[in-house]
């Protein structure tokens, strides 16, 4: 399913995001009057100078979960800024513009299914904290999410004491067994993003998101749902002649 960007934008202004709960699933709420903010006196001097837009603030929220059995509690940390609008009577108004970047515990950006291996759903937690704090460390996390796939599937970085594999020679090596080049393809592009992460000072939320769709779609190729039930389903009507 396509990602909604809207969600993972990094200036909330007036309209607030809803998340998914990192522990249900369900659409997390942003608490608007429970936001407590402090200017630093540094930042205060600033606004006399140079006007409202060069003011910066520290700020603290709540996002909390919409499921009443659930209730989760995600905080959130960031910076303010300001600009300047008008109210529904003309007069000139302070608008607050939310920068977050920490969230604790992270919102998933995508679902990782049962059949996903521990160990990789762990790395996707991690990454999904990340996001926030540091672009470029969340990307080399989602290399790591590669490796782990090839070394499930049998294709370990090192298949011998002493014996390294680089990444690139893996994906092919799974490529010649299992002819499944679209996967491959995927496998590719995750990890050139976390190599750029590695090696250069920036990497776009953008381009992240584009490598978090990624990923889904393979993670559902790769370990597709357990429906194996539905089988036995079928066989029990077919033995009971639909009765």
């Amino acid at each position: 399913m396509k990602l909604d960007r809207e969600t993972w934008r990094a200036r909330w202004e007036e309209d607030y995001p809803s998340p998914p709960c990192p522990t249900c699933g369900a659409p997390l709420n942003w608490e608007e009057a429970a936001v407590a903010d402090r200017t630093p006196t540094h930042n205060l001097e600033l606004v006399g100078l140079a006007g409202i837009e060069e003011a910066e603030s520290r700020f603290a929220g709540w996002l909390v979960c919409g499921h009443a059995k659930c209730g989760e509690a995600v905080v959130v940390l960031g910076k303010c800024t300001y600009r300047y609008g008008y109210g529904d009577d003309g007069a000139t108004v302070t608008r607050r513009i939310l920068h977050p970047i920490a969230m604790y515990p992270p919102p998933p950006v995508i679902a990782t299914a049962e059949e996903v291996p521990d160990r990789i759903r762990a790395v996707l937690s991690v990454s999904f904290g990340l996001f926030w704090t540091n672009r470029e460390s969340c990307a080399g996390r989602l290399r790591v999410v590669v490796e782990l796939i090839l070394e499930h599937w049998g294709f370990p970085a090192e298949p011998s004491p002493g014996k390294f594999v680089a990444l690139d020679k893996r994906i092919d090596d799974w490529t010649a067994r299992y002819g499944a080049t679209s996967i491959a393809t995927s496998l590719k592009a995750i990890k050139w993003l976390g190599n750029v992460g590695a090696h250069e000072t920036e990497v776009s939320r953008d381009r992240l998101l584009d490598a978090y769709e990624i990923l889904d779609r393979l993670l559902k190729r790769m370990f597709p749902a357990d429906d194996g039930y539905l089988d036995e389903l079928a066989d029990e009507m077919v033995r009971t002649r639909g009765r």
